[in-house]
């Protein structure tokens, strides 16, 4: 056997074991370091979206005190699931939520429901045993093959999954194995190729060179030149074998003597060779070795900065990095979005460039975080009200903080900002609070209406029993009507109070809308530089509306177009009869409307903003509330009507109600037919009120109408009154009860006692709270007419005549409001 070839043989072995044992430690540590890297960032991004998402929305209920109210809660939990998909469309991954029982809530990739819960239902109780920790896992069946990471929710009852497919981690350790095995089967190759080179050229040749011209001494033959020109061992050898063999024949003898020393010579010279080789094989694998370690570290480093630039650019925030001098060093996506600056052209220009933020109360511009941390030295959060400009103008209300950059020695190198949009968070965050105020605003509206009608029921009753007595022509009589007018006015105040209070169901009655039109149309305009023109088709019908509500919506939109015409200007109001006859024509369903156009000369709408006019809160005046055409949209809606609106910039606005007619009216004359009333008939009237001004002003009212009354203070003692008259033969003709009793019984518990006594009672309603259903529906609790507080003496004299002098068959259609 060859020496080149024996050689070869003994290192080639140790080569590939050296490079086997290597490879398989390098893959098992490249898996592991995938599976911890993969656990890692689910997990980073799972408590991302739990804490900023989950936890945020859970908290916005809890802090506005609406954690139980089912609509809120369900509405906040579909913005979470909106969010868990944009972050697995940026993140890739699948994010899904089950229940404490197993059952599917959610999932970002529209997941089966079915197939959720068979596969991970075992997996969401290990997940709660774990408590609020977040819990991590592999699960490998027929069914799923998953690696993945979990956190419980307790407020929602929710178990929170990241996932992403094993296939991915297992193809990505496929990779590096792959990888691993063809470095180590290039470096094998390579290493023998030098071997097999470094052992032709500096060993074999030479020594077979050396070899034939021993061949050659050995037949006598005389060598005058040895092919070997260097100067190491081997070369000083040729030398001298040169020298040998040209004096041969005269150092026969000595060659003879010199024979055991030469062989020594050549022991410790071919001695010294071995060494040598082995020694430069040792510095051949060490060499191998640093370069092995060298390209793993130059791997190492290109994968961590791959990764750390795939999470800057994957998450939710935005990300801005700067070097210590305040200068931006890098921008993820999210930051280049809200800034308005791409990374590249930000790169070395100063932070207060790019980042320009100001506080959204005082317009004042911050402390600059960048040098807060530099100079603290500790992470900081961004003020409140702090609000970001972008490039482009767009304003974005943020959150969040800035953190020092630290190197390993621990010295800050950096400051790295990390921000959010919580714009829409602070919106709501606003609405919230504007609403709880409403709410305590409305519930003391409510009362002070109520309140206010008892007393304006004194007033106008006792307004109109002085106008009664006097005669017309008496010289008091006309300041009487305008006191009478101006509780008119009063009575529509309070009309306005609890619509803004409660927004009740509308007590309807049959309304000439073009009187009721030119009477708040001139009231409202009265003392302006507005004009108004009324046009009116002949023959207009009625409509079946409430009248106190239809007066706040028209005064609503009075108020508005004079505010919009300061300069003066018309106000056309145009009022005729249409018919809809198709469901896709308009937002209303098929039948008579009478239709109303409301049209300005005013400053007008601009178009971006016609389509939120009649959202609550929206106003495009600086003292506006944004309540006065919500509140006229939910009327007209509330009355089967509709409502739009059309406007141009210095042109006006104009503004389109649709509203049904009346269904007891002839569309050819435009009103009700009402059967002839008999002569005033007096009855027996028993009143039922626990004011003591009510009590009074109405007994002297239905007095003067002729009647005979007896009084009650709560429902308890009108029954009792109503049943002893029945047993000594001399009935109430009819009843007159209050709605509520604070303390004690009310009209819309009363009736059902009393129309036990007696099935064919006549009972009349009572209240100053016109929003609640039993006005609005009267019939529907047994009652035969309404009256509406405050009322006047004539408005009660015509609903005791229809009553008394109707038949049974007629009380569906008694009463007044």
């Amino acid at each position: 056997m060859k020496l080149q070839l024996k050689i070869l043989l003994i290192f080639i072995p140790f080569l590939l074991l050296s490079l086997l044992g290597l490879g398989l430690w390098s893959f098992n540590e490249a898996k592991e370091s995938t599976y911890q890297s993969t656990y890692r960032y689910l997990s980073t991004v799972l408590q991302y979206y739990v804490h900023d998402h989950v936890r945020q929305n859970y908290q916005l209920l809890k802090d506005a005190e609406l954690e139980q109210v089912a609509s809120y809660v369900d509405s906040y939990q579909q913005e979470v699931a909106k969010q868990a998909v944009k972050i697995s469309e940026a993140r890739g991954g699948h994010i899904f939520v089950v229940d404490e029982f197993g059952k599917s809530v959610f999932s970002s990739l529209n997941q089966n429901s079915a197939d959720i819960e068979q596969v991970w239902k075992n997996q969401a109780s290990v997940v709660i045993s774990n408590g609020d920790r977040t819990y991590k896992g592999r699960l490998e069946n027929d069914l799923s093959d998953q690696v993945f990471v979990a956190q419980h929710f307790k407020p929602w009852g929710w178990v929170v999954f990241y996932s992403v497919s094993n296939k991915e981690t297992v193809a990505l350790v496929d990779n590096i194995l792959l990888v691993t095995l063809g470095v180590m089967i290039l470096c094998a190759f390579g290493g023998s190729v030098l071997i097999y080179i470094f052992s032709k050229f500096m060993l074999i040749r030479p020594i077979e060179t050396l070899k034939n011209v021993a061949l050659k001494i050995a037949a006598h033959e005389t060598v005058s030149s040895i092919d070997i020109d260097s100067k190491d061992e081997i070369g000083m050898l040729a030398r001298g074998i040169e020298s040998m063999s040209r004096n041969i024949d005269e150092y026969q003898q000595e060659l003879e003597r010199q024979h055991n020393s030469l062989e020594e010579i050549v022991h410790n010279r071919t001695k010294s060779l071995i060494e040598t080789n082995e020694q430069l094989k040792l510095e051949v694998a060490t060499r191998l070795r640093t370069e092995q370690k060298l390209y793993q570290s130059m791997d190492d480093l290109q994968e961590s900065e791959e990764g750390l630039r795939t999470i800057l650019d994957s998450i939710g925030d935005a990300v801005i990095a700067v070097d210590i001098l305040g200068n931006v060093i890098r921008i993820n996506p999210v930051g280049e979005s809200m800034t308005g600056w791409k990374s590249e052209e930000s790169r070395g220009k100063a932070l207060t460039q790019v980042f320009n933020i100001r506080n959204s109360i005082t317009g004042k511009v911050p402390e600059n975080p960048v040098e807060k941390v530099l100079a603290t030295g500790k992470t900081i959060g961004l003020a409140n009200h702090t609000q970001l400009i972008s490039k482009d103008g767009s304003e974005y209300q943020i959150a969040d903080s800035a953190a020092p950059i630290m190197n390993t020695r621990n010295e800050i190198t950096g400051v790295v900002l990390v921000f959010r949009d919580v714009t829409e968070e602070y919106r709501i965050q606003e609405e919230l609070q504007t609403m709880q105020q409403l709410k305590k605003i409305g519930t003391l509206a409510g009362g002070l209406a109520h309140d206010f009608n008892n007393i304006l029921t004194g007033l106008f009753g006792n307004i109109s029993m002085a106008k009664a007595e006097l005669p017309k022509d008496h010289r008091s009589h006309k300041y009487l009507e305008e006191s009478e007018n101006s509780m008119k006015r009063a009575t529509r105040l309070t009309s306005q109070l609890l619509t803004f209070a409660k927004g009740g169901a509308p007590i309807k009655q049959d309304v000439s809308i073009r009187k009721l039109i030119e009477e708040i149309v001139r009231f409202d305009l009265s003392g302006s530089n507005v004009m108004p023109i009324f046009e009116s088709q002949e023959g207009l019908w009625m409509v079946e509306a409430d009248k106190g509500q239809m007066q706040q919506v028209f005064s609503n939109l009075t108020i508005n177009a004079k505010q919009a015409m300061l300069s003066g200007g018309h106000l056309t109001i145009t009022l005729e009869n249409t018919e809809i006859t198709s469901d896709g024509e308009t937002s209303v369903s098929t039948g008579k409307y009478v239709k109303i156009t409301i049209r300005d000369e005013g400053t007008g709408i601009a178009r971006q903003h016609i389509e939120r006019i009649f959202d609550p809160y929206f106003s495009t005046k600086e003292t506006g509330s944004g309540l006065g055409l919500a509140t006229t949209y939910s009327i007209i809606n509330k009355h089967g009507g509709s409502i739009r609106a059309d406007s141009e910039l210095g042109i006006g606005t104009t503004f389109v109600i649709l509203l049904p007619t009346s269904k007891l009216q002839s569309p050819a004359v435009g009103k009700k037919t009402v059967a002839p009333l008999a002569e005033n008939k007096n009855g027996r009237i028993l009143l039922m009120d626990d004011d003591q001004m009510i009590l009074e002003v109405t007994s002297q009212m239905l007095a003067l109408c002729g009647h005979t009354v007896e009084i009650a203070v709560e429902g308890s003692a009108a029954i009792q009154m109503y049943k002893q008259a029945m047993e000594e033969g001399s009935p109430f003709d009819v009843v007159i009860m209050d709605l509520t009793i604070p303390g004690g019984i009310g009209g819309k518990e009363a009736i059902l006692d009393v129309l036990r006594l007696d099935p064919e009672a006549k009972v009349i309603v009572s209240s100053g709270y016109a929003e609640d259903p039993v006005m609005a529906n009267y019939a529907e609790y047994g009652f035969v007419g309404v009256v509406t507080k405050p009322y006047s003496i004539d408005q009660l004299r015509e609903v005791l005549n229809r009553i008394l002098n109707r038949t049974d068959a007629d009380f569906s259609f008694a009463g007044f409001s």
